[in-house]
């Protein structure tokens, strides 16, 4: 036999909960005075921002090595950086700033160029000279009157951005991009390379030979 539920002063009171609750659930049987329930904030992720990096390379222009023993190293010129970046949330986040970080330079090994035919259309444009103190992203000039859009930028889930960075050197370079970011009181530093591995620069052999 069940058990006698207590009797209150208006009656018996029964509490069931069926079917699938989503939620925190209370139960009570007598409440006096205001009541207010709180549920924890919808849980955001950690980084709320997924980042892919390649080296940006020319299509029209490759650099050729000789190894030795007849065996070469064929390379698109490296010209800079793609970045492409999505927010992982439907709430803003706030791109501030982008800064180069040279990790290595050394003097270019000696190439061959060589010319093939190609071309590429690229979006949010920046330029940066490795070869200065702290190198910083400028946005490159265009046909247009308006300037060049310049940081910060916002990207969502539904509007993301894609950045390309075309760096300078007179030495061979390996370095990364770091990406300030902010969003909803949550803020950090993303280091940006390719898969793990620094962007590569070698600068034109025109540029370093007599």
């Amino acid at each position: 036999m069940a058990p006698e539920l207590p009797s209150g002063p208006h009656g018996t009171h029964e509490n069931h909960v069926s079917g699938e609750v989503g939620g925190p659930v209370v139960q009570a049987r007598d409440i006096h005075g205001d009541v207010t329930f709180q549920t924890s904030a919808q849980m955001r992720p950690e980084m709320p921002l997924h980042i892919t990096g390649k080296t940006r390379r020319s299509r029209t222009i490759d650099l050729i090595f000789e190894l030795g023993d007849g065996e070469r190293e064929v390379i698109g010129k490296p010209l800079g950086a793609e970045v492409y970046v999505e927010a992982l949330t439907a709430q803003a986040v706030i791109l501030h700033n982008m800064h180069p970080v040279v990790l290595s330079k050394k003097p270019p090994r000696p190439c061959i160029r060589d010319m093939r035919y190609g071309a590429i259309l690229i979006p949010r444009q920046f330029f940066t000279n490795l070869d200065d103190e702290s190198p910083t992203l400028r946005p490159r000039p265009n046909a247009r009157p308006e300037p060049s859009p310049d940081f910060p930028f916002t990207v969502t889930s539904s509007d993301p951005e894609m950045f390309v960075i075309s760096a300078m050197s007179r030495y061979e370079v390996e370095w990364h991009l770091e990406l300030e970011w902010s969003s909803a009181g949550q803020s950090g530093v993303l280091v940006i390379d390719e898969n793990g591995s620094p962007f590569h620069h070698h600068p034109d052999p025109r540029d370093y030979t007599d």
